[in-house]
């Protein structure tokens, strides 16, 4: 439980604060489109991490990884 809270609310919180600060510079680097675009496919392959963890066949490691790479797509896409 604590490796879950942990990952789930100090590491991918953080992940996405640095994802959106990062998306933000970006945007004011390249305009919207190419931001957009990259942030689009890292969202796709982020949520289809998901599969795996859905049939209960994930590893520990595997559910971490997509956690935080979900936090940092959707802080990514909000932003």
């Amino acid at each position: 439980m604590e490796r879950i809270a942990l990952t789930q609310y100090t590491v991918a919180p953080l992940a996405g604060i640095a994802a959106g600060l990062g998306t933000g510079a970006m945007i004011a680097r390249w305009g919207r489109q190419r931001p957009v675009i990259m942030i689009g496919f890292f969202s796709a392959v982020a949520l289809a991490g998901l599969l795996p963890l859905s049939t209960g066949a994930g590893h520990p490691a595997l559910a971490a990884a997509t956690v935080v790479g979900v936090s940092i797509a959707y802080s990514a896409l909000a932003t």
